[in-house]
């Protein structure tokens, strides 16, 4: 389907630490600010996108496509 594939692994190096020094909403907007980036970057180089979040103590996960 995909002639070139490449793929992005993140990770906010600190982010336990990070949660601790600021409220619940701080972090929520970082994090905002974080996404809406990367959509942006994406959209302008037209990636077709799909994201997911997995916590093994939680059991959470979220599907993007």
């Amino acid at each position: 389907m995909f002639h070139d594939v490449s793929v992005l692994f993140s990770d906010v190096v600190g982010f336990t630490h990070i949660c601790s020094l600021i409220s619940p909403m701080e972090v929520v907007t970082m994090l905002n600010n974080m996404y809406t980036t990367f959509d942006q970057i994406s959209e302008q180089h037209n990636v077709y996108k799909v994201s997911f979040q997995v916590s093994n103590k939680k059991h959470f996960h979220r599907i993007h496509y």
